[in-house]
């Protein structure tokens, strides 16, 4: 039996090792792509929550709230670093940050966040509403009863009089620098008075949790999710959140869309993109931010391409099956 010559021998294994190469490019690109995780996705949060902190993208300016404090408050201000409210209070010879407390009928009128300033929500049914804003932000209270008291206690614990308003004022709050925090407490919403935020608020970063006190060993933070849902948009998957699931987003951009807020829970409804998504403790999180052939495969624009490719692929196998077995 006379031997195929050298050049077919060289040529067949060539033809193999080419095909062996495209293989395992092929399996390469497969195993890298259940690896990695796609970096910007989708997702829409619907949830409600006892406390949530978020940073300002860009100015915005929520001028027309008039949310009208149930009963006569009180309604208390910390770290106040500037406080006008003369001619009814001096305080130019305290120290601040100050610390007001107003007992009245009062009105939140307006509330302005500079862009890169924080906002954190707290809401505890018997201790009230606190609003903590962090950086260049202002909260405008216009106090609409006559014969309201004002309270002042500096930082150095030296308090004022009480002051009796013999007329409705305005207190503008402004916190300057970075480092100012300043911290409003309001009574609980109600359902039949709740506040409701109808503009849009662009913001970075997003958390949903409480602090813990520093002699906890766990995590720094507790969830306040009382549920909701996380829908990841770019492959149609929803996780459902109950009370105390930790959320965990990366890289956060985004827009809260609306936000409500009662004595049952901060209601809120986010759209925007994370680089990762998970739900749950450290350790045992349920991992939702997709790979990259999850989120490739999930894509109806490249659904066809990919039927096309593999087609392709089967095409060539079977001519190059076709083209060995006739030759001698």
């Amino acid at each position: 039996m006379a031997l195929p010559p050298v050049e077919a021998v060289v040529a067949r294994l060539l033809g193999d090792l080419r095909l062996l190469i495209l293989l395992g490019t092929l399996l390469l690109a497969l195993l890298v792509s259940i690896t990695l995780r796609w970096p910007s996705n989708r997702i829409v949060l619907a949830l409600e929550t006892g406390a949530v902190a978020f940073e300002i993208a860009e100015r915005t300016d929520l001028a027309d709230l008039d949310y009208r404090v149930p009963g006569t408050g009180p309604v208390r201000l910390y770290g106040v670093p500037e406080l006008d409210v003369a001619p009814h209070v001096d305080v130019a010879g305290l120290r601040a940050p100050l610390t007001a407390t107003v007992t009245a009928e009062a009105v939140l009128q307006s509330l302005r966040l500079g862009a890169g300033s924080g906002l954190e929500l707290r809401l505890q049914p018997k201790a009230g509403l606190d609003a903590i804003l962090r950086g260049a932000g202002s909260a405008d209270i216009e106090l609409v009863s006559a014969g309201g008291e004002l309270r002042v206690v500096a930082a150095d614990g030296k308090a004022l009089a009480p002051a009796i308003l013999p007329e409705p004022i305005e207190i503008a709050l402004t916190a300057r620098q970075a480092t100012d925090r300043m911290r409003l407490r309001l009574p609980a919403p109600t359902r039949e008075q709740p506040i409701v935020l109808a503009e849009e608020i662009k913001i970075r970063g997003l958390t949903f949790g409480r602090e813990r006190s520093g002699r906890d060993d766990r995590l720094p933070f507790r969830s306040a999710i009382l549920g909701g849902t996380i829908r990841m948009q770019d492959t149609a998957r929803t996780a459902t959140l109950q009370a105390g699931d930790p959320i965990w987003l990366e890289n956060f951009d985004g827009i809260i869309t609306s936000l409500r807020i009662d004595e049952n829970g901060i209601k809120l409804h986010v759209l925007g993109t994370a680089a990762r998504i998970a739900v749950g403790p450290p350790d045992f999180e349920e991992e939702l931010t997709p790979t990259v052939l999850a989120y490739l495969y999930n894509k109806e624009g490249l659904k066809a391409l990919w039927g096309s490719f593999l087609f392709i692929l089967a095409a060539l196998w079977q001519l190059r099956s076709w083209a060995r077995a006739r030759s001698p």
